[in-house]
């Protein structure tokens, strides 16, 4: 199997599809004996993993063993004794060792299981294409709440049968199995409709235990959860063309969340959450967004505030049960033509508005006063949106509720904040103190509607301010009022203002090279770096609730920099013998400074001259990246000037903005990495710890802070990449070979 293939770090192949859990334990084992119960034991699925039953305890075999079945692989775990090498069958024994490995585990004798486990105990058939000649009836010992799914799935398959398909049915459903199983998910659409387009349920969901995954429901629905905007997503079901969703998303807390909307044979729309603690069938209403298209109101469910959230996917079915893509991916409303920050829309030159806004909902009490303020402040108006999060009391036994702010607002609010260079005025749907506490600490005044109090009660708060105002209406006395008390950010002058809220790179070194001459000016390298200063404040204020950081505003002040100092023969293209190498050869140091124009190159990925391209089949992005550090290891360009760019790249407003949800974070990934690799070889006292052979390894600890940014976001093809650059730091800092060699190990182990 290739997963189990893929990463070297547990299991060791015994026989066809049969896996040994190799560790300390196992290490004196007669393999040859082990090799021969693995031919005499037959266990239906896809692999059979050998564990030591002195092993079945190990919290790292059993995250090993989930990750396995969440990736699809029908598993089940054989438990053997190391000191005879023969099958367990005390039913005890079995029974505390499927409790602690999390998986299905196979049953050599079924009748040594104690009367209580029979409900776990179930026989498996498998068909043909999944066993080899002559392979028998397995059994297996599962947890109870696998055990329940199985007895409701059966339940299920007889009412279908009996009745035919009804959205009655939905009311049986099961709340959702802890862990990793989705089965209860493929039960909706069965439900519904009678059938599952790309599964057998009664031959192949029955037969198997594995769990339920992803891309098992993606199989039977036959189709791909991708992100699909709420207003998308309404205008399918308002058009007659979706029948249902099943929806993807994250809760604040970060744990999974999967839910259904559909609509009922009374063509009512309907939300379904199989979740424990949740309500399981509530309604659902479609409303309209300010652009005067359907959608689904936050406000309204906890679902819909889901479907807001960036990283939240869907997968939509149609009459016939099978899934489709929407023709139109994007709301039928043109976007606005500025966005000014990720999950942000400019109503007016005066106006932004953070969060979801709609017609029917808040907007509409505020909207003539939002759209006509035409004053000099920026009214940053934000859509105030909790989350409802259900935890489990073990004490009393019982689940209660707990609101937090809907995750992304204040981090889109902050950066919003940051990225705007007049007097601010941050308006509040509803009292938020984080959002209050941020908008004061960064200068801005505060009008918040107060809930509870008298309808079109607003209150005032400036920066530093012991008191607060209050006004019966929004109108222009509040703006006035609130805009007197405001702070207002450092201004940079003009075309320097334009230079720094280009919505691109490519903008930007277009209106660099309009007012280059003013740009070389060191009077303005001065403003601009008094406003970095500004900036890098903000970053470093460990008070605030959310910590922001413009990733961008230093690289300005490099350019700008870069502009004014460097030479005549400064070059602004990568030449041919950075085109002509192979990706892991250590790059060829660069001795003549880079121009701005070539810095320019990098953020935008220039085309390289045809002399360039004719000389390698490398992409221009590696090419620039791998001239950059040629600089670096020339002496022509710093390491933390190379980590600047690095981290700016694909970093402006509008790059942000329409990145899709779900993509990779290449560019942030690899600067990680380099800014690892600076921090290793400028460093006094590297991060090593002492081993017997030498001082080598970095800490697992260490390693982890340093590339989480990094995660698993590379391909194949970017570890080469980022092989080749590890290697030129460690053939340029020869002192420090041992400690990058971490770092070498960790691009190219499996994570």
């Amino acid at each position: 199997m290739s997963a189990l293939d893929e990463c070297d770090e547990y299991p060791l192949q015994i026989g066809a599809r049969q896996y040994l859990i190799s560790t300390a334990s196992t290490a004196t084992i007669d393999h040859q004996r082990l090799a021969d119960l693995a031919v005499q034991t037959s266990v239906p699925g896809d692999v059979s993993v050998f564990v030591a039953s002195i092993d079945v305890s190990s919290p790292g075999i059993r995250r090993y063993l989930e990750h396995l079945r969440a990736s699809g692989v029908d598993a089940v775990a054989v438990v053997f004794d190391p000191v005879t090498t023969a099958l367990v069958h005390e039913g005890h024994h079995l029974i505390e060792s499927q409790r602690q490995l999390g998986i299905p585990v196979h049953v050599p004798d079924p009748a040594a299981l104690p009367g209580d486990a029979a409900h776990r105990h179930i026989p498996v058939t498998t068909d043909a294409q999944r066993t080899t000649p002559g392979q028998a009836a397995g059994h297996r010992l599962v947890s109870d709440s696998a055990a329940e799914q199985h007895r409701h799935w059966q339940r299920l398959i007889d009412a279908v049968t009996a009745q035919g398909p009804s959205p009655a049915l939905l009311s049986a459903l099961p709340r959702s199995a802890p862990g990793s199983d989705l089965a209860v998910h493929l039960a909706v659409p069965y439900a519904l409709q009678g059938n599952l387009p790309g599964l057998s349920v009664a031959e192949e969901l029955l037969s198997s235990l594995a769990p339920v995954t992803p891309a098992t429901l993606e199989g039977a629905l036959r189709g791909t959860f991708q992100r699909i905007e709420p207003a998308v997503l309404a205008g399918e079901f308002d058009h007659g063309n979706a029948s249902a969703m099943l929806a993807h998303g994250w809760l604040a807390d970060r744990s999974p969340a999967w839910f259904w909307l559909y609509r009922d044979p009374a063509g009512e729309l309907r939300w379904l959450d199989p979740r424990p603690g949740a309500e399981s069938v509530s309604p659902a209403r479609l409303v309209t967004t300010v652009d005067g298209i359907p959608s689904l109101d936050g406000d309204e469910s906890p679902l819909a505030a889901l479907l807001e959230q960036a990283d939240t996917t869907a997968l939509l079915i149609d009459a016939d049960n099978n899934a489709y893509t929407p023709k139109r991916q994007t709301p039928a409303a043109a976007e606005p033509a500025h966005v000014p920050a990720a999950g942000t829309t400019r109503l007016s030159d005066h106006t932004v508005l953070v969060g979801a806004w709609y017609q029917d909902g808040k907007y509409a009490a505020n909207a003539s006063s939002l759209e006509a303020y035409t004053g000099p402040a920026t009214i940053i108006a934000v859509k105030v949106r909790h989350e409802i999060l259900k935890d489990f009391d073990p004490v009393g036994n019982r689940y209660f509720s707990r609101k937090v702010l809907q995750r992304g607002l204040a981090e889109r609010f902050t950066a919003t904040l940051a990225r705007t260079d007049t007097a601010r005025i941050a308006f509040l749907t509803e009292t938020a103190p984080e959002l209050e506490s941020l908008a004061l600490s960064l200068g801005a005044s505060v009008v918040s509607a107060r809930a509870g109090a008298d309808v079109g009660t607003f209150a005032v708060r400036a920066p530093g301010g012991s008191f607060e105002e209050v006004y019966q209406a929004l109108g222009n006395g509040v703006w006035e009022t609130a805009h007197a008390g405001a702070t207002p950010p450092p201004v940079l002058p003009e075309p320097l203002r334009e230079l720094v809220f280009a919505p691109t790179w490519p903008e930007a070194q277009l209106r660099y090279q309009q007012h280059a001459e003013t740009f070389r000016d060191p009077m303005t390298l001065e403003s601009l770096s008094a406003y970095r200063a500004a900036a890098s404040d903000i970053a470093g204020r460990h008070d605030l609730p959310v910590r922001f950081e413009d990733r961008t505003i230093t690289a300005f002040e490099l350019l700008v920099r870069t502009g004014i100092d460097a030479p005549a023969s400064s070059v602004a293209q990568p030449d041919a013998t950075a085109a002509q190498q192979f990706p892991t050869d250590p790059v060829v140091p660069q001795e003549r400074e880079p121009s701005v124009d070539f810095l320019f190159g990098y953020l935008t990925d220039r085309p390289l001259t045809a002399e360039a391209e004719a000389a390698g089949s490398l992409p221009a992005a590696t090419i620039w990246l791998r001239a950059l550090v040629g600089h670096v290891v020339g002496g022509t360009l710093t390491p933390d000037d190379l980590l600047t760019l690095m981290r700016a790249k694909g970093e402006l407003d509008a790059e942000r903005a329409h990145r899709q949800p779900g993509d990779r974070e290449v560019l942030r990934g690899y600067a990680s990495v380099i800014a690892a690799l600076n921090e290793l070889v400028s460093s006094a006292d590297p991060p090593a710890v002492p081993t017997a052979a030498a001082t080598t390894p970095l800490t697992a600890e260490w390693l982890t802070d340093r590339l989480r940014e990094a995660g698993d976001c590379f391909t194949g093809q970017d570890r080469v990449v980022l092989l080749g650059l590890a290697k030129s730091y460690q053939a340029h800092w020869p002192e420090r070979a041992d400690t990058v060699q971490s770092i070498l190990d960790w691009i190219t182990d499996c994570h």
